[in-house]
């Protein structure tokens, strides 16, 4: 809560933490324990971003709204189906086609706040969520596809928060 995202976080005791008002993400060390540059193979990456949606725009309209903004670098990937566990509503797994694309979130592939750089062959898990009725966005990008669509994958690190309606006594 205190950088703007209300979520759980696990991070594993050698992952680092990058955020930002209203954006943070966990990555893998690579093999020598750095996170900011890892070899590519070696990238793991899982975050929140504040969806900056519209009032009334369903989960489905953000995701296709990311979707178009990603543009045609990515293609969706329709056979594979991402877990709906930890609060998320909807999601969609894309994968990088081109080595690099300029997008409206400015960059995409190795996450950055605010934005991404890419490589082809990632794979980007995205799904939407509200917590503490704040849409946002849930991302997670590996070059292992398994590590985005298996449930005890990246995502399992994130929950969202949600507030329960206050039981009236009496």
């Amino acid at each position: 809560d205190l950088i703007g995202i209300p979520a759980h976080v696990t991070k594993p005791s050698d992952w680092h933490i990058l955020s930002g008002f209203g954006y943070f993400d966990i990555r893998a060390p690579g093999p020598s324990g750095n996170a900011e540059n890892p070899p590519f193979s070696e990238y793991k990456v899982t975050g929140i971003i504040n969806a900056d949606s519209s009032d009334g725009e369903t989960s489905e309209e953000v995701l296709e709204r990311a979707v178009a903004e990603f543009g045609e670098a990515f293609k969706l990937v329709p056979e594979f189906v991402i877990p709906d566990k930890n609060g998320f509503d909807k999601c969609v797994l894309l994968m990088t086609v081109e080595e690099y694309a300029q997008t409206a979130f400015e960059r995409r592939g190795y996450v950055i706040p605010q934005g991404w750089v890419s490589d082809l062959g990632v794979y980007t898990g995205l799904c939407t969520g509200i917590s503490k009725n704040q849409r946002v966005v849930i991302f997670a990008e590996s070059h292992d596809v398994d590590d985005i669509v298996n449930v005890d994958g990246l995502l399992k690190n994130l929950s969202l928060i949600h507030i329960s309606e206050p039981t009236r006594l009496g």
